[in-house]
């Protein structure tokens, strides 16, 4: 069994359902809509969107109970762990930062060690003294398209960690970590020195831009990525001179990516999904999930991801690891939290 190793932020998300009327106030207050992810950079200005939801401290959500709403660890790369067999989750290790307050654990990053330790992943946790990142999830009663506020407190730090003494043979990162901060210029160290076998998570097409999608399409054409993985919208973004004509089920075997890296998904939502595997394409369809059933439609891609990785890394059948991609897929969609045990 390969040694898989996960890159991400100690996150705690607080997921709650709006009557609509007032899901639609708080979005213009926050200025996103429906399905839409937006970092809040100030601790201020997260502080006062919790209050416009009568959370007057992010803390006690997490020690008194609560009828409308639910925390739960969070994160794309821990989801893509989740995702995984108990055989594998086992010995898969997340690596997060945690924060300290007067050198104790703050109560959620007691929360989130705690969750990570129940979901049987192993989790190297350096400590620093700061905020842990937290999340605000937010749906409307009839629409799950729902809506992530980020801060990101630690989440940016690389303090303390080791990823050599860890010595993966797969290190599964999120585009969202390469963006700025020492923790982005680590990880881009580690992949330019190819120390490591590299799966890309293309993480949010918002985040495509600038700098960071520069340094992205460097890493893919210089053949440092192992496996990627994104949805439409993001592979759009990441090579918007490509027709569209490759983002579907039969084009994507001649997409560009191919040229480069090894192993590549798209997903598509109730289209399915379509995978390049060396020299092979495939594709697989959706898992149907009546509309009733659907409560979430974050982290389906995060699931499937994660399968999809660590198929390639272990030479599983293309054909199974498909399949289970798009069934934990769809087990995501029917739970409030983005996260699912395989």
């Amino acid at each position: 069994m390969r040694k898989v190793v996960a890159v991400g932020p100690s996150l705690v998300d607080i997921s709650m359902t709006l009557a609509d009327a007032r899901f639609t106030r708080f979005c213009q207050t926050a200025g996103v809509v429906a399905g839409e992810w937006r970092e809040i950079v100030s601790e201020d200005n997260f502080e006062r969107l919790l209050a416009e939801l009568d959370v007057l401290n992010f803390e006690e959500l997490l020690t008194v109970p609560q009828t409308h709403f639910t925390a739960v660890a969070g994160g794309s790369t821990l989801s893509m762990l989740a995702a995984l067999e108990p055989a594998i989750r086992c010995v898969a290790t997340y690596v997060s930062v945690l924060a300290l307050r007067g050198g104790v654990l703050t109560p959620v990053a007691s929360f989130f060690a705690r969750e990570i330790c129940a979901m049987g992943i192993m989790h190297s946790s350096p400590l620093l003294e700061g905020v842990n990142p937290t999340g605000l999830v937010v749906a409307g009663t009839r629409n799950p398209e729902k809506i992530l506020l980020f801060y990101p407190g630690v989440s940016r730090s690389s303090a303390g960690m080791d990823l050599d003494a860890l010595a993966p043979d797969l290190l599964i990162v999120d585009a969202y970590e390469l963006q700025q901060g020492d923790l982005a210029e680590m990880l881009h160290r580690c992949i330019e020195a190819r120390r490591f076998r590299i799966a890309l998570s293309l993480g949010n097409h918002v985040i495509l831009v600038g700098r960071t999608l520069r340094r992205l399409l460097d890493h893919i054409r210089m053949g440092r990525i192992f496996a990627i993985a994104g949805n439409l919208a993001e592979y759009r973004t990441l090579m918007p001179d490509v027709s569209e004509s490759y983002l579907t089920h039969f084009g994507f075997s001649s997409h560009p990516i191919r040229h480069f890296v090894p192993f590549s998904l798209l997903t598509m939502g109730e289209g399915g999904m379509v995978a390049n595997w060396r020299n092979v394409s495939a594709a697989a369809d959706a898992v149907p999930v009546r509309s009733e059933d659907i409560v979430n439609t974050s982290g389906a891609g995060d699931a499937a991801a994660g399968v999809f990785f660590v198929g390639a890394i272990n030479n599983k059948p293309l054909g199974e690891t498909l399949s289970r991609a798009a069934q934990m897929a769809s087990r995501v969609l029917k739970v409030p939290g983005s996260l699912v045990l395989g």
